[in-house]
């Protein structure tokens, strides 16, 4: 840098003026830019020297940093291998070893070695397979022990099943000649199912026998001619059944010594070394995962040959009366004769599972009319409480179901559901109560059958009592047919006791206009049905929904239409659920309406008495004059003359939400507070 500012002195006076003693001046700057080149030149060389050793230690650098990475990746090979090792099973960790603490209790101590094995796991490990190897050899000893005991039993079993068969037509001729007595003697011999059926109740499985003996006992002790039971089967196909059943069975026991032999001893303790080394297994050919789930699949809900059925008459001869309103307005009567109901209860045993299917199905009748509420599938469900149907009651059963992937609705239509209650007949599920009486169960199931029928042909009736008819009538006009369509208003009041009618006031001015069935998808798309319904809908219902019930109502008092929405879950055991949507005519009145929507659910059974089967007569009569009350009432709060008073009141209203008085007195023909 001295150099340059030199140089650029030099320069400077060189271009303003010329001095002759700047000659030497010149020799100067000559010498100074050959300086100048010079030390630029040790500058290159050093710079180049200095990359040179950068660029090796660099080198360097990415040599260790290479080897850094490779050790790394050595370190993380080494402990995936040895976690690896940490994690190998031998097969001998498949053995299902005593606990520890019993096998210092028990084992002996020259296998036990306590000194050596609590301190060395391999060891302890070595002597408890020692232990377990010697104790199943003490296993296989008792079970060849005990089938020659069973082959014992075997034969002395056959031999006394050939002298009962020898005395069997001993006994029938003893049973001939003493029917000549007996007619002499005036005596009346009941007739069963052993005289009947005799040949076929043999060849039931016995957990039906058991149903049929009891039914058939319970019958004769009180007397009831309203069950009656029937075998139904093919004898060849239970004999082929039963023989099959033999040969597997002894299959299983040849299959069971082999695996004694092989599975129970698959370990040989070696005296010089003191390791176990496994005995190699005897190769036979298996059949694949795949194709056992398929076979068991088609085999696991096939039906023993013989099953059972109950015929149960639930109900006498009922009549319903529907009336039609013809072009020339004379009332026409029609009478609908149901005959008996009888309900027939079809019971399987499922050997697979080892678990009964009931299935209910309704004979002697044809219903014209809402036949699915009467007998469907869901008369069954929930006949006692937690009682679907929807799991096999045998837990191995079910777990059998889950891993095939069978659901109910892949056998339902066919044998029907596992329900608990035909467990308990048969006296495979007990449950807590081992005292109960088999007997006292097929009452249970019989009478609850009997209810639940009878409840829902009382459900019918009213049901065809509250629908409306539709008559179309062809009138011929000049030029084209035109076709008229007479509606029937409906009376509720047509089958109403008279206690129960004078529960309400003598004059309602609200009138019944609709009353029909929905289907679940229609209940749910209706606008009244909000996602609070549906849940509380779906809460309600036990079972799944479409097991239950819907119905719709329309109730009308000038342009006042009020929409009702029923839902029905077991009637009449249960409360119905309603819900209330009154027309956009009167907006002011949809808050109002909520009061009267909870009071209807919650306390309508408060404001009258009358019987179980007419409860749905009494709530939509209720309903009705409330409806009465409430747009009387309503239309004096808001000052409107929309709808004049027909009634008579104590008070408009109490408290501070303005409570409506919905209780009704007979004496003073007024509506007053409860």
């Amino acid at each position: 840098m001295r150099v340059l500012r030199y140089l650029r002195t030099l320069l400077k006076l060189r271009c303003t003026h010329y001095d002759p003693d700047l000659k030497g001046a010149e020799e100067a700057i000559l010498q100074q830019l050959l300086m100048l080149r010079r030390l630029n030149r040790f500058a290159m060389y050093r710079n180049r020297h200095e990359r040179n050793v950068a660029s090796e230690m660099l080198s360097v650098v990415d040599s260790k940093f290479l080897q850094l990475q490779n050790a790394n990746n050595e370190i993380e090979h080494i402990r995936k291998e040895i976690e690896r090792c940490y994690e190998f099973k031998s097969t001998d960790g498949n053995i299902d070893l005593v606990p520890l603490e019993e096998f210092y209790e028990k084992a002996p101590a020259a296998i036990t070695r306590e000194e050596v094995t609590r301190i060395d796991l391999h060891e302890q490990r070595i002597a408890r397979l020692n232990w377990e190897m010697l104790e199943r050899q003490n296993l296989v000893a008792t079970l060849q022990e005990l089938e020659g005991r069973k082959n014992v039993l075997l034969s002395d079993i056959s031999k006394k099943e050939y002298r009962l068969k020898s005395l069997k037509p001993k006994i029938e001729a003893i049973i001939d000649a003493t029917r000549p007595v007996q007619e002499l003697m005036s005596l009346k011999v009941p007739t069963s199912i052993f005289d009947n059926q005799r040949l076929l109740f043999g060849y039931l499985p016995k957990e039906l026998s058991v149903v049929a003996i009891q039914t058939e006992a319970y019958c004769d002790i009180v007397e009831d001619r309203d069950v009656t039971i029937e075998c139904q089967g093919d004898i060849e196909a239970a004999v082929k059944f039963l023989e099959g059943s033999h040969k597997e069975l002894s299959e299983n026991d040849d299959d069971l010594d082999q695996s004694c032999s092989v599975k129970w001893l698959n370990y040989n303790l070696l005296q010089s070394g003191g390791y176990v080394s496994p005995i190699p297994p005897v190769k036979r050919h298996h059949n694949t995962a795949s194709e056992q789930i398929i076979k068991k699949r088609n085999l696991v809900l096939v039906e023993h040959p013989m099953s059972l059925v109950l015929t149960i008459r639930c109900d006498k001869c009922y009549k319903l009366f529907l009336q039609f309103l013809t072009w020339q307005s004379i009332n026409a009567t029609s009478m609908l004769d149901l005959g008996d109901i009888t309900v027939s209860l079809h019971l399987r045993y499922i050997p697979e599972v080892q678990a009964i299917a009931a299935k209910a199905k309704l004979i002697g009748t044809t219903l014209l009319f809402y036949g699915s509420l009467l007998c469907d599938e869901s008369l069954l469900i929930d006949l006692f409480p937690k009682d679907d149907g929807e799991k096999c009651s045998n837990p191995v059963g079910q777990v059998k179901l889950q891993q095939l992937r069978i659901n109910v609705s892949d056998y339902e239509s066919r044998i029907g559901r596992f329900f608990q209650f035909a467990q308990k007949m048969a006296g495979i599920d007990q449950g807590d109560s081992n005292t109960t009486n088999l007997c006292d169960i097929i009452q249970s199931v019989i009478s609850e059958i009997q209810y639940r029928v009878r409840t829902r042909s009382a459900l019918i009736r009213c049901i065809k009592n509250l629908s409306a008819i539709f008559i179309i009538v062809k009138v011929m006009m000049i030029k084209k047919p035109c076709y008229i369509k007479l509606v029937r208003l409906l009376k509720v009041f047509e089958e109403m006791p008279l206690d129960l009618r004078n529960q309400f006031p003598a004059r309602i001015v609200s009138r019944l206009s609709e009353f029909r069935m929905l289907t679940l998808t229609q209940f749910l798309a209706h606008e009244a049905v909000t996602d609070d319904y549906k849940k509380l809908v779906t809460a309600e219902a036990s079972s799944c929904l479409e097991n239950h019930f819907f119905f719709t109502a329309t109730i009308e008092r000038s342009d006042a239409i009020l929409t009702v929405l029923i839902f029905v879950r077991f009637f009449v055991i249960c409360a119905f659920f309603y819900v209330l949507k009154i027309s956009t005519l009167y907006p002011k009145y949809s808050a109002p309406i909520y009061d009267l929507e909870a009071e209807l659910n919650l306390m309508s059974r408060s404001y009258f008495k009358c019987a179980e089967e007419y409860m749905l007569y009494g709530q939509i009569t209720f309903l009705m004059s409330r409806f009465d009350c409430f747009l009387e009432m309503y239309a004096e709060r808001i000052q409107s003359k929309a709808f004049s008073r027909e009634h008579l009141y104590t008070r408009r209203s109490r408290g501070r939400d303005l409570q409506m008085p919905l209780a009704f007195d007979a004496s003073t023909t007024a509506f007053t507070f409860s």
